[in-house]
C-alpha cells in the first residue's frame, strides 16, 4: 500500500507525492470504503496493523540513522536498502533523501571509487 499516511488518517491534503519510476498498475479504493472493509474482515484488521508496525519501524530506523550515522554510512546503506534504485533515479534524490547535497554526494562516490 502506498499513501501519505497521516494525511489519509487525519483528512488532509497530503504535501507529498509520489512519482511511479516505472509503469505501474494502481489499485484505488476511498478511504471510507477501505475503512468499511477493514472493520468487517478480522484479516484486514491484521494486515492493518502490520502496515502501522512496519511504517513505525521504518520512521524509526530513518530517524535514528539521520540522527546517528554519518552521509557516507547513509550513503553505503542505500543500496541494501533499496537494491537497484540507484541507476533509476536521478543523484539529487538520493541526495535528499540522505539529507545531503548532490555535491556532498558526489564527494562521497568519488571516495569511495579511490580506496
Amino acid at each position: 500500500m502506498v499513501s501519505a499516511y497521516s494525511a489519509l488518517l487525519l483528512r488532509e491534503q497530503s504535501r507529498l507525492f509520489i512519482e511511479a519510476l516505472e509503469d505501474s498498475s494502481l489499485l484505488v479504493a476511498p478511504y471510507e470504503s477501505y475503512k468499511r472493509i477493514s472493520s468487517e474482515h478480522i484479516c484486514w484488521q491484521l494486515i492493518n496493523q502490520k502496515l502501522a508496525e512496519t511504517l513505525f519501524i521504518k520512521k524509526e530506523k530513518r530517524e535514528s540513522e539521520l540522527l546517528l550515522d554519518d552521509a557516507k554510512k547513509r550513503y553505503l546503506k542505500f543500496p541494501d536498502d533499496y537494491p537497484g534504485l540507484e541507476g533509476k533515479v536521478k543523484q539529487h534524490y538520493i541526495a535528499s533523501y540522505l539529507d545531503i547535497t548532490p555535491v556532498s554526494l558526489s564527494r562521497i562516490r568519488s571516495q569511495l571509487k579511490r580506496t
